[in-house]
């Protein structure tokens, strides 16, 4: 075996995953955009978060605002 080494590149142009989306598809895409080539025995590591959305088991994040000294001005008197 030769000179073994690991290295990570990122896939800068994987598009938005939505709900019904091909990961695998859409992974390929975004390598042969980004000429990206996988060779014999190259692992590909994919992040939960899009499996996640490709199955669409996403929740809605809640946005809440708030004043912080009406939040503690009841706490310093």
């Amino acid at each position: 075996m030769n000179n073994p080494a690991i290295q990570a590149i990122g896939v800068a142009r994987m598009p938005e995953i939505a709900q019904g989306d091909d990961i695998g598809s859409r992974i390929i895409e975004a390598l042969r955009t980004g000429e990206i080539t996988i060779v014999d025995r190259d692992v590909l590591i994919v992040a939960q978060k899009i499996v996640s959305k490709a199955e669409g088991r996403t929740v809605q994040r809640v946005i809440r605002t708030f004043n912080l000294f009406d939040f503690f001005q009841g706490s310093y008197q």
